[in-house]
């Protein structure tokens, strides 16, 4: 057997593997290439976890809900596939966490069974057994994966309805589901961070709405590759949007070293655009019209965020919602996010009036999330967490 340590990875994905979920690609070019040492360095981060482990169709899953008050309207489910270090590991825990403030019912599954790569090697790379095989451990991973998604999907969904919106984000590992799922009907988007084992039918098949993070550096995922899918995506006129972080390596939207500038805005920009990139194809439940008018600001702004109104302040409407609590006696109530909300009701009297809207500050908006979506930067030599 030839010793992890010693060697250089070179698997050679989906020649040994069961085809996971629907889609078997085992003769298309890979784009995103096997795993490399790079998708296990990082560093563990501190923080308290906020949400629960559960178990749903038989499989460890960690659940972050949203804060109360937070969830009107249809409900927003995220998948959250993660790298080879389980959704129930710190950062990833750490993470959900983040998306669940705003407003995501988050499900992270351990595909690895208690197994993740941190019971195998530490941060310094060095196996805690010289006889440990990397490429046996993915296989075997891949194995209980395919094997268990099907029905742990089934199980989410029956947990939250057909009325609820489904979203996927991936990591690394995870990536591959992200892009599966993205070929059916049951999610609404999807977001993939520094994949690997992705080949062009992935992209040639998704039918989803994708987001993709990317690393600068990534030897699983270089630069001529991730261009590569571009092209796929820009032929089949697909709806995504890719971003490359500098300064940046494979694993840095979940390992980052939090006390470096650049990787700790990196990491924080990349949680934050996923929910952004999710947000965008929520429904408006009752938009405001753009006929509206509420001199001095611009009515086009309404009802999205955009250019600076006049009189220096941002533009004050986010997402409208209507509840049925609320309509029957104080018609539609509007989130806020400028800086001065009595100016705003000074400003559009009509407006308000006549559509009976009612502002308020903060009670159905997305949560004020202060401090680093990761949480800070623990010691990198530690392996479990």
């Amino acid at each position: 057997m030839v010793s992890f340590s010693n060697r250089a990875i070179h698997l050679l994905a989906f020649l040994t593997l069961l085809p996971s979920l629907t889609l078997s690609a085992t003769s298309s070019p890979l784009l995103a290439l096997a795993p490399t040492l790079d998708c296990l360095k990082g560093v563990p981060h501190r923080g308290t976890p906020q949400g629960k482990n559960v178990t749903i169709a038989g499989v460890n899953t960690y659940v972050a809900e949203p804060p109360k008050g937070h969830d009107e309207g249809p409900k927003k489910v995220i998948f959250f596939f993660s790298d080879v270090f389980s959704a129930v590991w710190i950062n990833n825990m750490l993470i959900q966490d983040y998306f669940a403030t705003q407003g995501y019912h988050v499900l992270g599954l351990d595909y690895f069974f208690g197994d993740p790569i941190q019971n195998h090697t530490d941060f310094d790379l060095v196996p805690f057994d010289p006889d440990f095989d990397f490429d046996e451990w993915i296989a075997k991973s891949r194995q209980q994966a395919a094997a268990a998604l099907p029905s742990w999907i089934d199980a989410v969904r029956r947990r939250y309805g057909q009325n609820a919106r489904y979203h996927t984000a991936g990591y690394c590992f995870g990536a591959k589901y992200v892009m599966e799922i993205s070929t059916t009907d049951q999610v609404v988007a999807g977001s993939f961070s520094h994949p690997f084992e992705l080949t062009e039918d992935h992209f040639n098949q998704i039918k989803k709405p994708l987001l993709m993070n990317c690393a600068e550096r990534d030897a699983s995922f270089p630069a001529p590759n991730l261009y590569r899918a571009v092209d796929i995506l820009t032929s089949r006129n697909a709806s995504y949007h890719t971003q490359i972080y500098s300064g940046t390596q494979h694993g840095f939207a979940t390992r980052a070293n939090l006390s470096d500038e650049n990787a700790a805005w990196a990491a924080a920009d990349a949680a934050k655009s996923i929910i952004r990139w999710f947000d965008r194809f929520q429904p408006l439940i009752h938009p405001i019209r753009s006929t509206h008018t509420c001199h001095p600001l611009d009515p086009r702004t309404f009802p999205f965020l955009g250019p600076r109104a006049s009189g220096a302040w941002p533009i004050v409407l986010d997402h409208l919602w209507l509840s049925s609590k609320y309509t029957t006696k104080i018609g539609t109530k509007v989130v806020y996010l400028g800086r001065n909300l009595s100016a705003f009701k000074q400003r559009c009297p009509t407006l308000l009036t006549a559509q009976k809207i009612v502002v308020t500050r903060d009670s159905l908006g997305p949560r004020v999330y202060r401090g680093h979506p990761l949480g800070t930067s623990g010691k990198a030599s530690s392996g479990a967490s």
